[in-house]
């Protein structure tokens, strides 16, 4: 398609998918790399998501991709946010240790909905430090999008020797959630 011969033409030869996402046959077909794939993660599902992580981790190793970017579920309103931590680590623990099992490195980014605990570096770092395997996809705009007024460069600074993916964006202005061309 003419949108691909112009991505290739710039350099870009690889695409991020959601893993189940219905584009990627026909971006690889056109030539186009999967270089990583992301999924939105039921972790506080009843079965913790197992179902969901096996489909996951099927997928990437079925496309060949090296790499995903585990996104957890949104804290519940009025939940026990411990608790709720507590079974997103441990399904994400999971999830990385059979990522880890297929060759394939597992991140987490800083996701910029603020009902995700990846919208607080509280609940980043913690998820880093009990979960060793785990790595830091940074996203240089999604805590803004957050609009706690956390510290990316400082976050940047405490994942940087287990960054392995990395998303940049601009806004329009300082207030703004509108993305803008870097």
């Amino acid at each position: 398609s003419a949108t691909v011969s112009k991505l290739k033409a710039v350099g870009i030869t690889g695409f991020d998918a959601e893993y189940c996402g219905k584009a990627i046959d026909e971006l690889k077909a056109a030539g186009l790399e999967p270089v990583n794939f992301y999924g939105f993660m039921k972790f506080l599902a009843q079965d913790g998501g197992k179902a969901q992580s096996a489909a996951f981790l099927a997928a990437t190793v079925r496309h060949g991709v090296k790499r995903i970017m585990i996104v957890p579920d949104e804290f519940s309103d009025g939940g026990d946010r411990e608790s709720e931590y507590a079974k997103m680590r441990d399904g994400m623990k999971a999830l990385v240790s059979a990522a880890k099992e297929n060759g394939i490195i597992a991140t987490i980014e800083d996701f910029g909905n603020p009902k995700n605990p990846c919208s607080e570096v509280k609940y980043l770092r913690r998820f880093l430090r009990d979960i060793p395997d785990l790595c830091f996809a940074l996203d240089s705009g999604n805590l803004h999008y957050a609009d706690r007024g956390e510290d990316i460069i400082a976050l940047m600074r405490f994942g940087a020797a287990r960054i392995r993916h990395v998303h940049l964006k601009d806004f329009k202005d300082v207030h703004s959630r509108e993305y803008v061309t870097l």
